[in-house]
């Protein structure tokens, strides 16, 4: 979540859904198609300061209504009042009654400052379509966050999803990603690259729900679903590693992963089973060779256990390097049966002059929201 950014150049370029809370002064009304939020949201989806955005499926907007949004600024100064007077008390020389009913006055305010913040926040803009449109959406409900708001509206209406099951998926292959699949499998992360990146297709919240769709249960996959590889040799045109819903195998998901035409699966797999003789019986296996020799445990090598690993992430393009990371590495390790991850990011940025207050408080509030175990700005 992203609250009040000055510039479409402070909303980051990642490929997982993220809410923008746009500046009181950026407002929407009702039956009007141009307003000054929906024109900011479409230059922020399309553009991240002079370059474009590349993961403009990614972004939904909440925008103050431009009626309500006079309120909430009439209640909020009423509370900045009161809190003024309660902070030159002395200087005023305030009576104990009046320190009490100021007190009074300013947690009323404050109150109504709340209640009136939801209800000016009203309108969700989601960017749709190709060329880009924004869609406004009317959100409202009893929940004391907006972002829970947004979330189940969003959800309700399909536009924001958190399940993505195989027909799905495959449904997407079979129509706007139908140039890619025509060579009989394409990859996840192109795949992946689809869905973030164009609002005319799903919204899913993250990576991972992709992930789930593609390693879930598949009832009817040679109508509805796929297979998956590790790849594919065109020297000998069949798939390396290739994966049926139906073997139960568990299959760790990255971007060079393939999905596999049905058909194509079910050639291979063909061609894979041993022949049977005819009537059913197995082939003379020949004379028992005896029982196998066992290897002695103590010439086994011993099996690693524990895998560490650093890396400083590229500071112009660290959403890409970190996505790469944990597909390519923490993909695999975390599909390892009873393995154990502990993952720990460290952050340093140092600024020649300084940050400003906008950037110090929408990092702030987010490393709150995150739960950052340390965080803070200092002297260097």
């Amino acid at each position: 979540m992203h609250v009040c950014p000055e510039d479409a150049a402070d909303i980051p370029d990642t490929d997982e859904a993220r809410l923008v809370i746009l500046h009181p002064k950026l407002t929407h009304k009702r039956g009007v198609s141009d307003t000054d939020a929906t024109a900011f949201a479409k230059g922020a989806t399309e553009h991240r300061g002079a370059a474009n955005r590349t993961h403009r499926n990614m972004l939904v907007y909440l925008a103050g209504d431009r009626d309500r949004i006079d309120e909430l600024e009439h209640s909020v100064r009423e509370y900045l009042g009161w809190s003024d007077i309660l902070a030159k008390e002395d200087d005023l020389n305030l009576t104990t009654s009046q320190r009490n009913q100021a007190t009074e006055r300013q947690a009323k305010a404050s109150e109504t400052a709340d209640a009136r913040l939801l209800g000016a926040y009203q309108w969700a803009l989601v960017p749709t379509g190709q060329p880009i449109e924004i869609q406004p959406t009317k959100v409202e409900g009893q929940a004391a966050s907006l972002a829970e708001r947004v979330s189940r509206r969003l959800g309700n209406d399909g536009v924001l999803t958190v399940q993505h099951a195989a027909p799905a998926i495959r449904h997407q292959l079979d129509t706007t990603a139908a140039k890619l699949w025509a060579d009989g499998h394409m990859t996840v992360g192109a795949l992946w690259r689809l869905y973030a990146e164009y609002p005319y297709m799903p919204r899913l919240r993250d990576r991972a729900v992709l992930n789930a769709g593609l390693t879930g249960p598949q009832l009817l996959w040679d109508q509805e679903g796929f297979a998956l590889a590790d790849g594919y040799d065109r020297t000998s045109a069949k798939y390396r590693a290739l994966v049926l819903p139906t073997d139960g195998v568990a299959v760790a998901i990255t971007d060079a992963t393939l999905l596999v035409r049905p058909e194509r699966a079910r050639v291979q797999r063909t061609a894979e089973v041993p022949d049977e003789v005819p009537d059913g019986t197995s082939p003379d296996p020949g004379p028992d060779p005896g029982p196998s020799p066992q290897p002695d445990p103590a010439q086994q090598p011993a099996s690693k256990t524990r895998f560490f690993g650093s890396k400083r992430l590229q500071a112009d393009r660290y959403a890409s390097d970190f996505k790469k990371l944990a597909d390519e590495i923490l993909g695999p390790l975390g599909a390892t049966p009873g393995v154990t991850l502990n993952i720990t990011v460290e952050i340093e940025a140092v600024a020649r002059d300084g940050f400003d207050d906008a950037k110090i408080r929408t990092v702030s509030e987010n490393a709150a929201t995150l739960k950052f175990e340390q965080d803070g700005f200092e002297d260097s």
